[in-house]
């Protein structure tokens, strides 16, 4: 079906004398997966043939093109009709239901949109252009259109270059893990560390993960990544906390890692080879991700719990999980946002916040940790609250692993 578009892509070209404009659509249905979860991949086929049959009623009253390919849809207009009109009328058709078999479904879409002029651009260059597009509007969170232009193909070239290099480094010996200490509320005792990523690049010196996590999300460098940190996970378990049975290890995981198979295979390799180790470990799943589909997240939490690993929700409070989602998650804690924690001893908003989250999480025998902690007045004021676990500057910036001995020792000295 694709090859089918891109013959009529070429029939365009062929059809107007380099002289006109063209506008192309393609339209990636968001978490379309939930649909046939919930009625059935026969509703699920029926449904995507309602939605090709709206978008072909439309398309054709602005002498348009449709071709279909599963969730996907591909839209091309040429002359007067290629236009940012159009382009509203199809944005339009996704935020209203959609009726099938009686059932008025909303189901929207990420939409990447192209806009050129026929002299200038090879069929092929469109097609790229229109998915980068899609591909940007799906990842910042779908049901929303974006429109490609020349900046984004700049950053686009900037993105694959950074993806080389993120693997590259990984090759290289340049990714490595700090380590940053959390502490009991109560007895001040040490009970564990997040080991935190970054890359010491060779001109650019220490990189935080901050600033190119988010750019290779999803890519294959993302899924190296991921690898890569639980391996170096485990080797810290087996050296430099070898002396300390006691104490875990916990690793910050997006939902796109962790339904990765890759990923949770590596997990379950690792728990084969070293079954002692995993009641060490935790993985941190990144809150401020979309959590697309809650039945799937489910089910490979509940396989990395069949790997003996402890599950935190990170970033509560900031992303997108709600406490219904709370409820059926397999979860053994939740992280409270460092905005809720900073100079929460003078804000009664956020003291609330907190007073809640530790209440549900009691409610759900989770475990709570407070991180971005900085003071002994927001430490006095979580411990009144609650709070489990402490993280933050209080105690120590993250440090190198080779600090990792030093900083036990004087810290359980006292």
């Amino acid at each position: 079906m694709f090859k089918d578009f891109y013959d009529a892509i070429t029939d365009i070209f062929q059809r107007n004398s380099g002289h006109s404009e063209i506008l192309l659509c393609i339209a990636n249905l968001d978490n379309f997966s939930a649909v046939n979860a919930r009625f059935g991949e026969a509703f699920g086929d029926i449904a995507l043939q309602t939605i090709a049959a709206e978008l072909r009623r439309t398309a054709e009253q602005h002498n348009g093109t449709v071709y279909t390919g599963g969730d996907q849809f591909y839209l091309a207009f040429s002359g007067a009709d290629a236009s940012f009109d159009t382009l509203q009328l199809f944005e339009a058709l996704f935020q209203q239901p959609f009726t099938v078999e009686g059932r008025k479904l909303h189901i929207s879409a990420a939409i990447g949109a192209c806009y050129t002029n026929l002299d200038t651009n090879t069929p092929d260059k469109i097609l790229r252009n229109a998915l980068q597009a899609c591909i940007e509007a799906k990842k910042q969170g779908g049901d929303q259109s974006v429109i490609y232009d020349d900046e984004s193909e700049q950053l686009h070239k900037q993105k694959l270059k950074l993806i080389q290099q993120v693997s590259e480094a990984i090759d290289k010996g340049h990714m490595t893990l700090y380590l940053q200490p959390k502490v009991t509320t109560q007895s001040r005792k040490l009970v564990g560390f997040e080991a935190l990523l970054r890359w010491h690049h060779p001109d650019r010196g220490v990189i935080p993960p901050g600033d190119f996590l988010p750019q290779v999300a999803g890519s294959y460098a993302d899924r190296e990544l991921g690898c890569f940190v639980v391996e170096q996970a485990i080797a810290i378990l087996q050296q430099q906390l070898a002396n300390y049975p006691e104490l875990s290890l916990s690793i910050n995981v997006s939902p796109k890692q962790l339904c990765d198979l890759s990923f949770l295979h590596r997990v379950q390799e690792l728990a084969k080879a070293h079954p002692e180790l995993m009641q060490s470990l935790s993985l941190e799943i990144l809150e401020t991700e979309s959590f697309e589909n809650m039945q799937v997240i489910r089910e490979f939490l509940h396989a990395y719990h069949a790997c003996g690993v402890r599950l935190s929700l990170d970033d509560f409070g900031t992303g997108f999980a709600s406490i219904g989602q709370l409820t059926i998650l397999p979860l053994d804690e939740v992280k409270i946002d460092r905005m809720f924690v900073r100079n929460i001893h003078n804000n009664d908003i956020h003291k609330k916040v907190v007073q809640i989250a530790v209440m549900l999480a009691q409610e759900l025998n989770l475990e709570t940790v407070a991180e971005g902690v900085e003071s002994a007045d927001e430490i006095a004021t979580l411990e009144e609250l609650g709070v489990s676990v402490l993280q933050g500057y209080y105690y120590a910036k993250p440090f190198p692993l080779d600090q990792a001995e030093s900083w036990i020792q004087k810290f359980n000295a006292g």
